[in-house]
């Protein structure tokens, strides 16, 4: 459980709106078994609705070369009697850092609206799940809303 996620000076955090009956869907976690020690993967799948020259340069060749971490609101929230909403912002690349495993553009899908498809994995990450949560569901939910603004000004 973490309760603050500072980000780097000069950094921003991006929301994304998941649209449709089946937002996110791949994203989740899988075990890795391994010869000595056992981790797990995290994956992370989404769509960037544009394929302008704009999104190209600035976000889809960054997400191509660079290492993120991603804050996820899960459906379920946990919320029973004590800790309500403790599982619902769940934290991903935080170990190993995400990074991209499959991009393609979909120039004439109907589902991309011709934009991208992005897949990004973190592996070997020594714990199952890593979440985000600050005394309550609304305090948690306005810390994730400050990481939308650039750090340090």
């Amino acid at each position: 459980m973490m309760e603050a996620l500072p980000l780097k000076q000069g950094k921003k955090g991006f929301k994304i709106v998941a649209l449709g009956a089946q937002p996110f869907n791949g994203t989740g976690t899988a075990f890795a078994a391994g010869t000595y020690r056992n981790s797990f993967n995290n994956t992370f799948a989404f769509v960037v609705l544009d394929d302008g020259p704009d999104v190209r340069g600035n976000i889809i060749d960054a997400l191509a070369n660079g290492e993120f971490v991603a804050v996820l609101e899960n459906k379920y929230k946990g919320m029973g009697k004590t800790n309500k909403g403790d599982c619902a912002f769940q934290v991903y690349g935080f170990y190993q850092g995400l990074k991209a495993t499959e991009m393609a553009d979909g120039k004439y899908s109907e589902d991309t609206d011709g934009g991208w498809t992005i897949t990004m994995q973190e592996t070997k990450t020594p714990k199952s799940g890593l979440y985000l949560f600050k005394t309550s569901y609304d305090a948690t939910q306005k810390l994730v809303e400050t990481l939308l603004t650039v750090a340090g000004g």
